[in-house]
């Protein structure tokens, strides 16, 4: 946290008045239903993003990511996004939010940075969206719970960034604690924690060096509209429709809780509802219906195996998540394959799957400390196949969100 602070200071010249912190999160098993209404078993990781920010006179809006070393401005009165301004879309789209609501203000200085890898499926932008929310709702005297962060970054997400929204990223980013695996239902903020993986097992995530490839509008519309039929137009996003701040979201960016969900909670429920019609669907849908039932009951599994301390079995469970996702999604790719079937072959490594939108990113491997010089060495073998030089992240506890006042900071 001292170093945004520092960050801070260096480009504004001021102290912040307030910081806020979030976690990114890992996705062990689910994020593929989610749009679907189903359940999540999720994880937020040790890294964040961090937040600071100072009140300023005027209107002016001025954005800076020491990371990539860029600035962004615009003003409150003039606040739209725009596609030169990429990363800062995202940010504005949480002011966008506030104002909507209402809310008045005059213009702030905001820095953010943090060590979540971007565009890897780790929810960095879910995190910028929270500590934003957070941090903007100190900055204004507003009282706590006034901005509710998962709403902001559905809306921030949607409208500004054009991102594909994740109601388990932010739930996950804004209320677990990091380092232990939680199972989050669509709408639900009453996230249920879970044990870690019995030692010595830990959970490690590997970059395949490849940017993961979003969905488009056709394969999002098998899960939105294929499984649970088109939303309701009494459940359509109630949103303040003022274009000044709200420009329309696009199609297939509405947030999972704004969709009318099929009244499925578990894997028999779900076989019920689909094996008498699977016949009747096209390929596509049909498959997609099928990983729909295997995971749910590979979600309940591996929520008894972390319970229970069966890491074998939780091990398997993620081996058959990733069959699955290539076999049936078909949103593994050859790097991603290559680094769960030699992850496998090493002594004390018992499961991996891709993790994230797939087709890229990472994947999250269950293995001992003692086995991970082996699997370094597969990953040297990767580099020189792939040409990419893949990062290594062993999950551990950390602080979740958090946002401070510069009175107690000091």
């Amino acid at each position: 946290m001292n170093d945004i602070v520092a960050l801070h200071r260096a480009e504004y010249g001021r102290e912040p008045e307030v910081t806020a912190s979030a976690p990114g999160v890992a996705h062990l098993l689910g994020e593929h239903i989610e749009d679907a209404g189903f359940p999540t078993l999720s994880m937020a990781t040790h890294m964040s993003v961090h937040v600071a920010m100072s009140r300023r006179k005027d209107l002016s809006l001025r954005f800076f990511a020491p990371d990539i070393g860029e600035r962004r401005r615009t003003g409150v009165s003039s606040i739209k996004p725009r596609d030169e301004d990429r990363w800062a879309n995202v940010p504005k789209g949480i002011i966008a939010f506030v104002l909507s609501r209402g809310h008045r203000m005059k213009g702030v200085d905001i820095t953010i940075a943090g060590d979540i890898p971007r565009e890897r499926g780790l929810g960095a932008s879910s995190a910028v969206c929270v500590a934003t929310a957070l941090a903007m709702e100190r900055l204004l005297d507003l009282p706590r719970g006034s901005i509710d962060p998962v709403a902001a970054s559905a809306y921030a997400k949607s409208r500004y960034g054009r991102l594909p929204v994740s109601d388990s990223d932010a739930t996950v980013s804004a209320f677990a604690r990091p380092g232990f695996p939680v199972l989050y239902r669509v709408g639900q903020r009453d996230l249920q924690e879970l044990p870690g993986p019995a030692a010595p097992y830990q959970l490690v995530l590997t970059d395949s060096g490849l940017e993961p490839e979003r969905l488009d509008e056709e394969e999002r519309d098998v899960y939105g509209h294929v499984l649970q039929g088109c939303a309701d137009e009494d459940d359509e996003d109630e949103l303040d429709e003022d274009e000044e701040h709200n420009p329309s979201p696009g199609p297939w960016t509405v947030s999972p809780t704004e969709r009318r969900r099929v009244p499925i909670s578990n894997s028999k429920d779900a076989k019920e509802e689909f094996s008498d019609t699977l016949e009747l669907l096209d390929t596509m849908a049909r498959r997609t219906c099928q990983h729909v039932m295997g995971e749910l009951e590979r979600i309940e599994h591996a929520v008894e195996a972390l319970r229970s301390g069966d890491a074998a079995s939780l091990g398997k469970t993620l081996l058959r998540s990733q069959e699955s996702l290539r076999d049936l999604l078909e949103v593994s790719c050859p790097e991603l394959d290559w680094l769960v079937k030699r992850a496998v072959e090493v002594p004390g490594v018992i499961g991996s799957r891709l993790s994230g939108p797939g087709l890229g990113g990472f994947t999250v491997t269950l293995l001992t400390p003692d086995s991970a010089a082996d699997y370094g060495e597969r990953l040297e073998e990767y580099e020189r196949i792939f040409g990419f030089k893949p990062q290594q992240i062993v999950l551990r506890e950390g602080p979740g969100a958090s946002v401070h006042e510069k009175r107690k900071m000091e």
